[in-house]
């Protein structure tokens, strides 16, 4: 597809209008008398916003010749599902901001950002069920199912490598003796490359994969005339989970940017004890003595923070920044190929690999 580039400002400019419906769409339906869930939800409301996910809603909409109003909801379907699970990330994370501000759980407390989350998570399911289509249903059923066994697998392998790293080790076989560079991870069956990525699969890229087949699914639903090519839907879900652990994997990169346009603090991955991408490579690369040094620091809070300066050099030295945006290029490429094999050339799907290209920008716009 050679058609003029776009940049991520040109794509969202040219989908001002329908962005704008959905931007109004999402407070006009989740407007509701209770004062305690308006509170709730306006803590979420912030010019930070990225709606990346209706954006790409409305661009896979475009490419499928879905015009149906419905298209609109989708978007707000989408944008909805991602607000509430960040509402229970930050309970879960302890996290003091959110999107530049005070998170919910600081302004109002735990209990009232469960809630309002799970409130959020009732209306999208309304709308839902409003499109009156089992297999969008079934999409975003099995999306927010994934993204919330993501999250308690991520939680479950912070406490399994904390046991994992600061118990004794188990005796090694004779046969296996212990090199000087040996280990390259750590002694724990959940650090490794194919766990990580499982996990960002069920928390980033289910609900992408999902938000850029519904459009494709619901006008067949509403189009008896349309025979429904699995094929096709395939490629779309296929560009959208991707795309959206792509982006999970830029989002780790940039956690350890120092920025004042940042929407998060940085470190904060770090900060908690997630074994991100990055620290991942960085581990891979250790020898005896700072794999030593790492279990003795990274699973003691305290500890870790103190060593912060040790680990910023070691993730420079170990190139692991480099490494984890080779592997986020993979799945952008491999998202780009998905697109491809079934759609033609349209400024729909121009724009839908810019987006790809885009996620990798992010990451190859400053220096660590």
């Amino acid at each position: 597809m050679n058609h003029q580039s776009n940049t991520l400002a040109e794509i969202f400019e040219s989908l001002s209008p329908e962005l704008a419906l959905v931007r109004q769409s999402l407070e006009e339906l989740l407007a509701t008398d209770n004062l305690l869930v308006k509170q709730g939800v306006a803590s979420l409301h912030s010019p930070h916003s990225k709606y990346f996910r209706p954006l790409l809603s409305l661009l896979c909409s475009q490419l499928v010749g879905y015009t149906h109003d419905q298209r609109i909801i989708l978007g707000v379907i989408s944008e909805y599902i991602h607000m509430a699970s960040l509402l229970h990330d930050d309970v879960v994370d302890n996290a003091a901001l959110r999107r530049g501000r005070s998170s919910c759980q600081v302004q109002f407390g735990n209990s009232r950002a469960v809630l309002v989350g799970d409130y959020v998570y009732a209306r999208a399911c309304e709308l839902i069920a409003n499109t009156g289509s089992l297999a969008v249903l079934k999409l975003y059923a099995q999306a927010i199912r994934l993204m919330s066994e993501g999250e308690v697998m991520q939680l479950a392998d912070l406490g399994a490598l904390n046991h994992s790293i600061m118990s004794p080790m188990s005796p090694r076989s004779p046969r296996s003796p212990r090199s000087p560079r040996s280990p390259r991870s750590p002694r724990s069956p959940h650090i490794s490359l194919e766990r990580y990525t499982q996990i960002i699969n069920y928390k980033t890229g289910a609900l992408i994969g999902a938000v850029a087949v519904a459009p494709y699914e619901l006008m067949v639903h509403q189009s008896p005339q349309i025979t429904h090519d699995p094929l096709k839907a395939n490629s779309l879900y296929n560009y959208g989970l991707l795309l959206g652990m792509a982006f999970q994997v830029v989002d780790d990169i940039l956690d350890y940017k120092e920025s004042a346009q940042a929407i998060k603090p940085a470190w904060q991955d770090f900060n908690e004890g997630k074994l991100t991408l990055p620290l991942y490579f960085c581990v891979q690369g250790f020898d005896s003595a700072e794999y030593e040094y790492f279990s003795e620091t990274f699973f003691d809070s305290s500890r870790r923070l103190e060593a912060k300066a040790w680990y910023q050099r070691q993730l420079q030295k170990h190139q692991a920044f480099d490494q984890s945006l080779d592997f986020a290029s993979k799945l952008a490429r491999d998202a780009i190929h998905s697109l491809e094999q079934r759609f033609d050339r349209s400024s729909a799907a121009q724009m839908l690999l810019e987006l790809a290209h885009d996620v990798l920008k992010r990451a190859n716009s400053w220096s660590l």
